[in-house]
């Protein structure tokens, strides 16, 4: 017996993403890195910068964010382990885990530090080519850190 969708729409079949990851052609072998230490901010932490003593000012990310990027960079580039950037589309899955005092930061906001580090660690070409991005953020007062899942997209 047919539901109502089924006689309306007809039968759609099995699932194309589906049918893909059940013979292990569309994802990759998956990648893991973990950048210890306390995640910063990109957005939320800007500064008011001058060039020179009397140029114009610019808003720029702060010190404390810059220094973050580039201890993640290194943390990242170790683990990677000497492979070349990723080329073609990943996803790429974040679990964020904070400490006691930090403030659950939006989404978004939460994204781009790690992924401009993964950039920047040569893990991948470019961060626009993440095409799905799976977020967790947790508490973990002894230890907060940045667990990211690199998965190739082969079949895009």
């Amino acid at each position: 017996m047919k539901t109502p969708e089924e006689e309306f729409y007809g039968d759609p079949g099995p699932h194309p993403f589906m049918e893909a990851l059940a013979i292990g052609t569309l994802v990759g072998e998956p990648r893991r890195y973990v950048i210890e230490g306390r995640w910063v901010s990109k957005k939320n932490s800007k500064e008011i910068l001058r060039r020179g003593r009397f140029g114009c000012r610019f808003v720029a990310s702060s010190h404390l964010y810059r220094r973050w990027e580039r201890e993640a960079a290194v943390q990242l580039a170790g683990q990677n382990g000497g492979r070349p950037p990723i080329e073609g589309k990943v996803r790429v899955r974040l679990a964020i885990y904070l400490d006691k005092r930090q403030r659950t930061p939006d989404r978004d906001n939460a994204r781009s530090g790690p992924f401009d580090a993964l950039q920047r660690a040569g893990v991948i070409r470019n961060d626009s080519q993440i095409v799905d991005d799976p977020l967790l953020i947790f508490r973990d007062e002894h230890r907060p850190r940045v667990e990211i899942m690199v998965e190739e997209l082969v079949g895009e």
